[in-house]
């Protein structure tokens, strides 16, 4: 083999990784002290749900709501013990757009706080 053919190898090889590497983190970032932090989703690259798939997550181990055109995995939220209105009424809303309800019921922190389960937007 030539010099050049397994230079120009390498460089592939390289170029090769670097890609795989962004494919592998690219929703998360390093602060520089090691450890990663996922980045938010944009409006762009948020998945898109069907109702149909939406109301498939109706049970209390597997939890999605739609509030605001948004859609929300809270399981993890559901199996805690620290929602005020307890667990039956979130459980009630599993599967549903619960943009009314949701609304009508809840501060602005709820709102703020919910942006943590954000999985996607409704189709």
């Amino acid at each position: 083999m030539n010099k050049q053919y397994i230079g120009v190898l390498i460089i592939f090889v390289i170029i090769i990784g670097a890609i795989s590497i962004g494919f592998f983190f690219e929703n998360s970032t390093s602060r520089g002290d090691g450890e990663r932090v996922e980045i938010p989703f944009t409006d762009k690259n948020l998945p898109k749900y069907t109702m149909a798939q939406v109301s498939q997550h109706s049970s209390s181990d597997d939890c999605f709501i739609v509030v605001d055109e948004n859609v929300y995995d809270i399981t993890s939220y559901v199996s805690g013990e620290e929602h005020p209105g307890g667990q039956k009424s979130i459980i009630s809303g599993c599967g549903n757009n619960e943009t009314d309800r949701f609304g009508r019921i809840h501060s602005p922190k709820a709102n703020e706080d919910l942006k943590e389960f954000l999985i996607g937007i409704v189709e």
